[in-house]
C-alpha cells in the first residue's frame, strides 16, 4: 500500500504523521520553543565526579548540568548509536565486533585518540575524569523534571544512509533489511569505503539497494562533519554547542523520505520551501513528491 507523510505546521508546534494505506503508523511532534537537544554535541566542563555512583555531572551550557554515566565514557561501546536509530530503525541493529587493532574503545575525553582498551575497561571514572576537565559529549536523552540531560562521549553522526561512529570500528546493518545477501553486500561495501582513519558505521534502512556513489557521498559528508566538530572543540570556549541536530522537517526528509513514500504533504509555506531545499540536497530524485496544500 502507498505510504504518505503529512506535515502540519502550526504556530506553536509541528506535527508529522506517517500513513500506511491511510492508517496512522507513526506520529512525531516538535514544539517550536522546546526543540529537542538529543543529538547535539557540546564542549562540556566536568563540575562534579561521583565515585560511589560511577558518574559525573557536566556543564554543557544548559539550564541544568548533564549527567554522564561511567559506561557512557569508558565502556567498550556506548548505547547512543541505538538511541539515534530508534526513530528510524526501532533501535534494532546487528553489530559486528570490533576489528583487531581498532583504535577506539568509546573515546570521549576529547577528539584525541583514546587510551588502551585494557586500561579503560577497568579504570574507575574518578581516575579518568576530574572537576574542571573539558570533554566532548553528545546528548542522548532529554532532561526530565529535576534531572538534567543524559550525555555520552560516544559520538554518533547520522547521515542519509549511514550513521557514523568515529571513535569505534563496529559495522552494523539495520535488521529491517531482511535479505541476507543484501546485508552482506552492504556490509562489504561500507567496509571497502571506510576512511583511512577508521570509524564505525551503521547502514540505515533507507540504505537498502544503494551503491558506492550514495554511500561514498554520505561517508565524505560525515567525515567532514566530524572534522569540523573536532576543530570546533579545539577552538570553542567551554559550554559551547559544537553541532546541533536539524529540526523535525529536516529529519523527516533525511530519515523517512524513501522510494516507498508516495508523497509528503505540507500545509506550511515556510516548511514546504525548507523541505524542498533539503530534498534537493539529499534526495533530488524524490523532490517532486513534496507537495503543499491544505490538510483536511
Amino acid at each position: 500500500m502507498a505510504r504518505q507523510i503529512v506535515v502540519n505546521a502550526g504556530i506553536s508546534e509541528t506535527r508529522v504523521a506517517v500513513l500506511d494505506g491511510g492508517v496512522l503508523t507513526e506520529l512525531f511532534i516538535e514544539r517550536r520553543r522546546h526543540r529537542s537537544i538529543v543529538g547535539n554535541v557540546y564542549k562540556g566542563v566536568v563540575t562534579n565526579v561521583l565515585p560511589g555512583m560511577q558518574a559525573a555531572f557536566v556543564d554543557v551550557g544548559l539550564a541544568k548540568d548533564a549527567f554522564l554515566y561511567a559506561g557512557d565514557f569508558i565502556a567498550n561501546l556506548g548505547e547512543y548509536e541505538r538511541m539515534m536509530l530508534a526513530e528510524d530503525e526501532d533501535g534494532d541493529i546487528e553489530l559486528e565486533g570490533e576489528e583487531p587493532g581498532a583504535g577506539g574503545e568509546g573515546a570521549g575525553r576529547s577528539p584525541e585518540a583514546p587510551p588502551e582498551r585494557e586500561r579503560r575497561a577497568i579504570t574507575p571514572i574518578e581516575d579518568v575524569l576530574r572537576k574542571g576537565q573539558e570533554i566532548l559529549v553528545q546528548v542522548s536523552k532529554e532532561s526530565l523534571g529535576t534531572k538534567g540531560a543524559r550525555i555520552t562521549s560516544f559520538i554518533s553522526l547520522p547521515g542519509r544512509s549511514l550513521v557514523y561512529m568515529p571513535q569505534v570500528n563496529h559495522l552494523g546493518v539495520s535488521r529491517r533489511i531482511h535479505d541476507a545477501e543484501e546485508r552482506d553486500r552492504l556490509r562489504q561495501l561500507v567496509r571497502n569505503l571506510r576512511p583511512a582513519g577508521g570509524g564505525g558505521f551503521i547502514v540505515r534502512t533507507v540504505g537498502e539497494g544503494k551503491g558506492e556513489v550514495e554511500f561514498g557521498a554520505d561517508i565524505q559528508f560525515l567525515v567532514r562533519l566530524w572534522q569540523q566538530v573536532q576543530a570546533r572543540f579545539a577552538q570553542a570556549p567551554p559550554r559551547s554547542a559544537l553541532h546541533e541536530e536539524g529540526d523535525l522537517v529536516f529529519r523527516v526528509v533525511r530519515d523517512l523520505f524513501a522510494a516507498d513514500i508516495e508523497e509528503i504533504l505540507i500545509d506550511g509555506e515556510e516548511e514546504y520551501r525548507r523541505a524542498l531545499e533539503y530534498a534537493d540536497a539529499l534526495v533530488p530524485a524524490l523532490a517532486h513528491r513534496i507537495l503543499t496544500g491544505r490538510i483536511s
